[in-house]
């Protein structure tokens, strides 16, 4: 496939394609992928640990681009960031965008991981801005920048929130928001503290149908899910046989109509 996408690749201006988390699909002739400008700024030949730095431009708009398979003609967003989010600039973690296609309408549902807000798209033109109801008062901050060895990780603080993922099931007509709450415990590490979660429905209209509070102890996160007839699958937090990686599966049923 050929495509008219030029997208910068210097050191100082640098986007990577994404396809990550829902942000990519396929509805002919239209393929839709995301676009990363998180990039290193203090670039050095040796650098010690933990002083490798990454931030986004706060004026980029490009977050998505649809291009034409037949004719490798793009297009691509015209929105910022939700208000507020400029706090995260300087956090990789914050362009891990996701989303979500309903099919039905032809809309897409953009989310961002550190923001209560999802952008509602047609033709990745921005109809509304939704703010799905919820119990649970999320905290965002910044990931905390920790050396490792001579790189740099980024780690929410315990108390932190974070989104996840978003999903659309088409049959039952539900959105699932998935999100981190906080951990707990005095561990040095996220393995060594209970992470929790909540699973969040929303009816198509963003109507809320309920909320679903799991914990992960030790061991890994949240990681791994995908979305079938039959519902939600999430990876264990322990997986027991290096034969087999096993999956938690979410009944969806019992939130449709």
């Amino acid at each position: 496939m050929d495509s008219d996408l030029d997208i910068p690749l210097t050191l100082d201006n640098m986007v990577h394609v994404e396809f990550r988390n829902g942000l990519s699909f396929f509805a002919y002739p239209h393929l839709q992928f995301g676009q990363n400008p998180s990039h290193i700024v203090n670039v050095r030949d040796k650098p010690g640990p933990g002083e490798n730095r990454n931030e986004f431009p706060l004026d980029f708009t490009n977050w998505l681009t649809l291009t034409d398979v037949t004719t490798g003609k793009i297009q691509s967003s015209d929105f910022l960031i939700p208000e507020g989010y400029e706090v995260f600039q300087q956090d990789m973690t914050a362009t891990f965008l996701f989303g979500a296609y309903e099919r039905n309408r032809g809309h897409y549902f953009l989310g961002w991981p550190y923001s209560n807000e999802v952008y509602e798209l047609k033709d990745l033109k921005l109809i509304r801005k939704v703010i799905p109801r919820s119990n649970v008062k999320f905290n965002f901050l910044p990931s905390e920048v920790v050396p490792w060895g001579v790189h740099t990780v980024w780690r929410l603080p315990r108390e932190a929130s974070a989104h996840l993922f978003l999903m659309y099931d088409h049959e039952k007509g539900l959105f699932v928001r998935c999100s981190k709450i906080k951990e707990s415990g005095t561990g040095e590490t996220e393995f060594e503290r209970t992470r929790h979660y909540v699973l969040s429905i929303y009816s198509g209209d963003w109507e809320p149908r309920g909320e679903y509070f799991f914990d992960f102890e030790n061991e890994m996160g949240l990681q791994d899910w995908f979305l079938t007839s039959e519902g939600l699958f999430i990876n264990k937090p322990v997986q027991e046989s290096e034969d087999a990686y096993e999956f938690y599966w979410i009944d969806l049923s019992r939130f449709a109509d």
